[in-house]
């Protein structure tokens, strides 16, 4: 099947020690020769003239990205790198085994946590490496590079493409030094392994020439990746995590959720069959390269338990509404985690608010898409086609801003669409996952299907690209448990949070008129209480009203899909009084003034749509706005950040806030 479930039921506790343990890291910089750096730029000239690529042999990846706002130093380490890793993830590098491997020594061959930190201890002999100098750059033969592998199949030439979890060019300081410092992220129970890597940029061929002994986790076990979300009912919550260790039937594992009222004091459990779940999937689940191929790793196995009122799974009494808990996550006799920042707050329930004191409750939303993921240590795992090393600060700051908001009351984060870019590369899932846990383990944290999570030919999806990299929508299924409802592949559903209604659509699988998600939407529109929700807001991944020049005839371009979403949502929206879309794909921040139904302005009479294009919270910004922004528009920046809501039953106002923590754009609108 598409994903396969098992259920199971609680038992015996057992309990494991959860500290996490954080050392320090050194990053390296670089400087570019005069004439290599004049070389990048006259290839960048010409891959914004369109077509090939002459200094990767490639075409660029996608129209809208062909322009992008970087440092010209920083872009040029970025293409380098990118070179090299474009040979590597194809079929024309040559893996050279003739070169006999020394050993690479590393101080701990086993991790106890997740997040620790690995040195590895760089050889001095002369293994004929080529080295980056930090002052004057050598390009002669090739680079070398400090990889991290996942088992060895990397060393089989009939495995060969493979990739690396991470890398790291090496330059002089680093052999000086010594060493390297790596964070090591519990990615499953095959052992990890450090190698030295040459690539010969004029025979194209990589030759490894050290290798270090298999890293491996002590508690594989240990729960990683806790998020939360919104369950089914508006008072609910779901907890979701992944652990690594087999499960069988000689050794099952039995997902609960311990929560303490920290009002009380008083413990409860969930879970049992109706409301726990752990699903997995493998390479055979997957529909193309490289997810099933060079880019696999373990997935490990997700669990999830919604926190609500069944008569099986309860044990002691339900969430209270609007009350504070701590919470531990696992299985009693597999291992549990919790700690000090596992705390959140129960969901209101809308059907009971209308009072004069509930009118003036603030409830606070945090809203981003086209995050990613980057390591936080000086390796990298992404090339500059996407580019995301943003997301790791404005992943810190809205996680900093959600646990300042949630000392007084209670916060979401939405997140729509462009998920971790893993793009077939599983590893990458694992390390998103850990930089968003600091936000996603503290409050409800709901997100749409993009297209980097979903597209892939003859699949189902609307487009036929290939931007999810072959996973075709099923690492993401499997690893977010939204409250989903019509079945697999059908990642649309609609959830209440205090005073608002989110109906929340894909716009990668069919939306006209007359399909199943139109249909949907529709009576999930038109069951919308306003009373209990004043404000109703539609969340997808691409815009319906968009500032871009990616124009062109394809069915795929900006202005082609928001004409489609227009002609497929306006009068129903319209209708239904939606008073927001929240939307990203293009790599900025955009917002529409309030739009009637002949796309002019109405910021007057309350009945217009405002849309907002959030897809500015890490990936590589989309520059390529039009000359004169449209009409419509009152706002469209290419800067990173993210945007926080705060809202009571009267009133919706918006700060989007850059990386820097200036504020870009204020609005707010009140209830007719």
């Amino acid at each position: 099947s598409w994903l396969q479930g098992k259920r199971r039921s609680a038992s015996t506790r057992w309990a494991m020690a959860s500290s996490v343990h954080q050392t320090s890291m050194e990053d390296v910089g670089a400087k570019p020769t005069r004439w290599l750096r004049a070389a990048v730029w006259l290839c960048v000239v010409l891959v914004a003239l369109g077509g090939v690529n002459p200094c990767t042999g490639a075409r660029t990846f996608e129209r809208r990205h062909a322009a992008t706002q970087q440092d010209p130093a920083s872009w040029h380490e970025a293409h380098r790198l990118e070179r090299w890793t474009e040979r590597f993830r194809s079929s024309s590098s040559l893996l050279d085994s003739s070169t006999t491997m020394a050993s690479l020594s590393v101080n701990e061959t086993t991790v106890a946590w997740s997040g620790d930190f690995v040195r590895v201890r760089l050889p001095q002999d002369d293994l004929k490496l080529v080295v980056v100098d930090d002052e004057e750059r050598s390009s002669s033969r090739g680079l070398t590079y400090l990889c991290l592998f996942q088992g060895l199949e990397f060393l089989n030439h009939e495995a060969w493409p493979t990739t690396p979890i991470k890398w790291k060019l090496l330059e002089t300081k680093d052999f000086e030094r010594g060493h390297v410092d790596a964070r090591m992220l519990n990615m499953g129970t095959i052992p990890l392994h450090f190698a030295l890597m040459v690539h010969d940029d004029h025979a194209d061929t990589v030759r490894f020439v050290a290798l270090s002994d298999g890293i491996e986790f002590e508690y594989p076990d240990y729960p990683v990746g806790v998020h939360l979300a919104v369950g089914r009912e508006a008072t609910t919550l779901v907890a979701q995590w992944t652990t690594f260790d087999a499960i069988n039937a000689s050794r099952p594992y039995e997902p609960v959720v311990e929560v303490t009222d920290l009002e009380t004091g008083s413990k409860f459990v969930f879970g049992g069959d109706e409301v726990a779940r752990t699903v997995t999937y493998g390479r055979e689940d997957l529909c193309g390269a490289p997810a099933n191929s060079a880019g696999w790793v373990e997935p490990g196995y997700q669990h999830s338990v919604e926190m609500r009122r069944t008569g099986a799974a309860l044990r002691g009494s339900a969430l209270v509404p609007g009350r504070r808990y701590a919470y531990r996550v696992g299985d009693f006799k597999r291992g549990m985690r919790g700690d000090e920042a596992m705390v959140f707050w129960a969901p209101v329930d809308p059907s009971a608010l209308g009072g004069d004191d509930d009118d003036d409750k603030v409830y606070t939303i945090l809203a981003f898409a086209d995050m990613g993921e980057y390591p936080d240590d000086g390796f990298d795992d992404q090339g500059k086609e996407i580019e995301t090393e943003p997301s790791v600060r404005v992943a810190r700051m809205v996680a900093e801003e959600a646990e300042w908001a949630a000392r007084d009351g209670q916060v979401l984060a939405v997140h729509n669409g462009d998920i971790s870019y893993a793009r077939g590369y599983g590893a990458i899932w694992h390390s998103f996952f850990a930089q968003i846990e600091p936000l996603a383990s503290r409050v409800p944290y709901m997100t749409t299907i993009g297209n980097h999570e979903r597209d892939w030919p003859n699949s189902g999806d609307r487009y036929g690209g290939q931007d999810s990299g072959g996973e075709c929508g099923v690492p993401y299924m499997s690893r977010l448990a939204m409250p989903r409802q019509q079945g697999p592949d059908k990642p649309w559903y609609s959830f209440r949070w205090g005073p608002v209604h989110f109906v929340q659509l894909s716009t990668e699988h069919p939306f006209e008129r007359g399909t199943e998600q139109h249909e949907w939407a529709m009576g999930a529109l038109e069951a919308v209480n306003r009373t209990e929700t004043p404000w109703l807001v539609a969340g997808f991944h691409r815009p319906m009203y968009i500032d871009s020049t990616y124009c062109d005839a394809s069915n795929a371009s900006d202005c082609k899909v928001a004409d489609d979403l227009r002609f497929a949502f306006r009068y129903l929206f319209y209708q239904y009084r939606v008073d927001m879309t929240w939307v990203g794909h293009h790599h900025s921040y955009q917002r529409t003034c309030a739009v009637d139904l002949a796309k002019g302005c109405d910021d007057k009479s309350g009945l217009g749509l405002v849309n907002l294009v959030v897809g500015n919270a890490g990936a590589v910004l989309t520059a390529n706005l039009e000359p004169e922004m449209p009409s419509w528009f009152q706002v469209a920046k290419l800067v990173h950040g993210y945007t926080k809501f705060e809202v009571t039953r009267k009133r919706i106002s918006l700060k989007s806030i850059d990386v820097d923590g200036n504020v870009i754009d204020e609005w707010s609108k009140s209830s007719p």
